[in-house]
């Protein structure tokens, strides 16, 4: 019996802890449903830490064109976080821009994300649109093309959808419920 009371007691301070001082993890967004004036998507993800740089990403664009006369014809682009020859700029909190480098560290492209709600803060519904305002910088450049003409695709719709995962409050919880089921089975046995 006083083995049972002091698991008890164990359990309740546990789960107090746990409660009492929630971590902040790094938080992963999808990007759904974002696509450029051309109508062609973007997908991929990417991870910020607690107060809303961007730590980790891979994201995709598919080929298209630009829609200002004369349109110029864009390439698929990757930006990854483990690629040599990407880099990550303009970081603020709503905004974030993902370069690709040639060999000799020359910006070739670049993608920026702009939100409508700053990334250190996730909404309670998990979204954070695509501001697509007229002020907005949500676009792809590509310094390879001319410069006679436009050499951006603005990006038009579309969110950042954080990405579920399991409580660590639930997780401890769970964990805390069958270390009591065991400890009663012992008792039992």
């Amino acid at each position: 019996m006083r083995y049972l009371s002091r698991l008890t007691c164990a359990a309740a301070l546990l789960a107090s802890v746990v409660v009492a001082a929630p971590a902040r993890a790094d938080t992963t967004w999808n990007l759904t449903d974002v696509t450029f004036s051309d109508g062609t998507a973007v997908t991929g993800w990417f991870t910020t830490d607690p107060v809303g740089n961007v730590v980790q990403y891979h994201v995709e664009t598919v080929a298209g064109f630009t829609v200002d006369a004369p349109p110029m014809a864009f390439a698929a682009k990757t930006y990854d976080w483990t690629s040599v020859d990407g880099a990550r700029v303009l970081t603020d909190d709503y905004t974030f821009g993902l370069a690709n480098l040639d060999s000799s560290a020359v910006q070739t492209d670049l993608i920026t994300f702009q939100f409508a709600l700053p990334l250190s803060s996730p909404p309670a519904d998990g979204i954070d649109p695509i501001d697509t305002s007229a002020t907005s910088i949500a676009s792809q450049n590509d310094f390879t093309l001319p410069m006679l003409s436009s050499q951006t695709r603005l990006m038009v719709g579309g969110a950042a959808v954080i990405a579920a995962v399991p409580e660590p409050t639930a997780l401890a919880l769970l964990g805390t419920a069958l270390f009591g089921f065991a400890a009663a089975r012992r008792r039992r046995a």
